[in-house]
C-alpha cells in the first residue's frame, strides 16, 4: 500500500477483517469523486470488502460503472432523497450504492453536490 500512497491509515471494519484507508481524489471535474477508499483483507490475505465514502458533483459516471461492470440496479424502495443501487448477492453479502443530494448545495462548489458511500463485497463463490 505504502508504494502507491504515501499515507495509509489502518483501519478495523469488524473482527474478521483487516482494512487499509487511504485519501482518494481522482480530479477536479464535477464527475470526479473525493474521499476515502479503505480496503479490507480478510484472514487469507485477499481483499473481502472495498469501501468509498466521499463526494461528487455528478454520480452518473459511477452509477454507470458499477451497473455495467459489476451489475448495481437501482433499488427503487430506497425513499426520497435516496439514490441506492444493489448488486445481486447471495446470503447476507450485498454490494451497495448509496447517493444524496448535499444538504446545502453552493453554485461554487459543484465538486460536493452529492454524498456517496459505496460497499463492494467479494462474492462468496470467489472465496
Amino acid at each position: 500500500m505504502l508504494a502507491r500512497w504515501s499515507r495509509v491509515s489502518n483501519a478495523l471494519a469488524d473482527l474478521d477483517l483487516h482494512g487499509y484507508r487511504v485519501a482518494l481524489v481522482t480530479g477536479t471535474q464535477p464527475t470526479d469523486l473525493a474521499g476515502s477508499l479503505t480496503y479490507y483483507f480478510n484472514a487469507r490475505q485477499r481483499v473481502a470488502r472495498i469501501t468509498f465514502e466521499g463526494t461528487t458533483g455528478d454520480a452518473r459516471p459511477l452509477v454507470h460503472y458499477l451497473a455495467t461492470t459489476y451489475h448495481f440496479q437501482r433499488d427503487p424502495t430506497a425513499g426520497p432523497g435516496l439514490y441506492r443501487y444493489r448488486a445481486a448477492a447471495s446470503g447476507e453479502r450485498a454490494s451497495e450504492l448509496r447517493i444524496r443530494p448535499a444538504a446545502i448545495q453552493r453554485a461554487r462548489e459543484p465538486l460536493t453536490r452529492f454524498a456517496v458511500s459505496l460497499v463492494i463485497e467479494r462474492p462468496a463463490e470467489m472465496e
